[in-house]
């Protein structure tokens, strides 16, 4: 999929519209809470990722989500840029966004060390 735009509220994907999604639209939905990296699908079947800040109560069905330790990436989308979506069981979505908050501690260990050094 390749990406349309971008900001802090989402990202557009431009994909071939999602046609059996969009004939299930016409029945009324309840809305739900979304956050960053939620997918939803417009009524017109195109895929919206929400950004960090994008709304909190969906107005569009949700068909997924970005695991947590991804989430960062899409910030750096940029138009034209493709992305793949790969299925995830909760405990590898677990497992990543533990070595991610790793990572995280580390270079922040880092950074406050060659302040303090300097």
């Amino acid at each position: 999929m390749i990406i349309l735009d971008t900001d802090v509220l989402s990202a557009l994907i431009a994909p071939t519209p999602i046609q059996p999604v969009v004939e299930w639209l016409d029945r009324q939905l309840i809305s739900e809470p979304v956050g960053p990296g939620s997918v939803q699908v417009t009524r017109d079947g195109q895929c919206i990722i929400l950004g960090v800040d994008g709304q909190t109560i969906g107005g569009y069905p949700k068909i997924a989500q970005i695991i947590s330790s991804d989430v960062d990436k899409l910030g750096q989308l940029r138009p034209g840029d493709s992305i793949r979506f790969v299925r995830s069981i909760l405990e590898e979505a677990e497992t990543l966004f533990h070595q991610k908050l790793a990572e995280l501690d580390e270079w922040v260990t880092r950074l406050l060390e060659t302040n303090l050094s300097s």
